[in-house]
């Protein structure tokens, strides 16, 4: 995958660089409130939170 990210030089230039970290920013918002949510579903109780 790398390869069709690159020039022929084998350099990423910055416009790639900016794509691929907005896209990192976007998957690394998504991911806390997803997790948050499996783990309140998951273990139920309110007092155990802190343990799961």
């Amino acid at each position: 995958m790398i390869n069709v990210l690159t020039t022929k030089e084998g350099t990423i230039t910055f416009p790639i660089l900016l794509v691929l970290s907005a896209f990192n920013g976007l998957l690394k918002g998504l991911d806390m409130p997803v997790r948050h949510t499996i783990v309140t579903e998951t273990v139920g109780d309110r007092a155990d939170w802190g343990n799961a």
